[in-house]
């Protein structure tokens, strides 16, 4: 019996160490071009699985043989920069300030801004107004559409005259 639980345990030990070795292979993926080994970056895709199968390691290891979980613990330090960016934890608030190096982008489905509904100074478009309080520097519109003459529906003229901080569109 101790024969079998020895043989198993080195089995497992070298699982743990495929799967440790797996994990660092797809937490640093990205550096490696896609011309030269474009498996590895499917690789990338899989961080989460390794990492949860690295986590189970950890804890077998903990209730069999204890100095056997340093490798899967070692294996996740050694990709903590991916393992932030997967599951962000922030224990101090360390986000940069709004300033002048900053970037706001909006992203927005207008949904043809209300059903095509043209709005008067009386009534004005409320997605109209709600970009430009927004005041973000980079806009994006789904379901952008306009018409140039229709009545009742709302003209490029009348998004331009109500957003006239963004100069520069493109519509595709």
């Amino acid at each position: 019996m101790q024969i079998l639980r020895k043989i198993l345990d080195h089995l497992l030990l070298v699982l743990n160490g495929l799967s440790a070795f797996l994990l660092l292979c797809s937490a640093y993926a990205y550096l490696v071009s896609p011309d030269r080994l474009g498996i590895l970056v499917f690789f990338g895709l899989l961080f989460p699985v390794f990492l949860l199968l690295n986590i189970g390691f950890v804890v077998f290891w903990l209730f069999n043989q204890k100095r056997y979980a340093w490798l899967s613990v070692v294996a996740m330090l050694l990709c903590a920069g991916s393992l932030n960016n997967f599951c962000p934890v922030n224990f101090w608030n360390n986000k940069p300030e709004a300033g002048e190096k900053s970037l706001s982008i909006l992203s927005y489905n207008v949904h043809y801004f209300n059903d095509f509904k043209a709005h008067t100074a009386k009534s004005p478009n409320e997605i109209l107004n709600y970009i430009k309080e927004m005041d973000a520097d980079i806009v994006c519109l789904q379901e952008y559409g306009v018409f140039k003459k229709e009545e009742g529906f709302i003209t490029e003229a009348q998004i331009k005259r109500a957003l006239p901080q963004y100069r520069y569109y493109h519509c595709s």
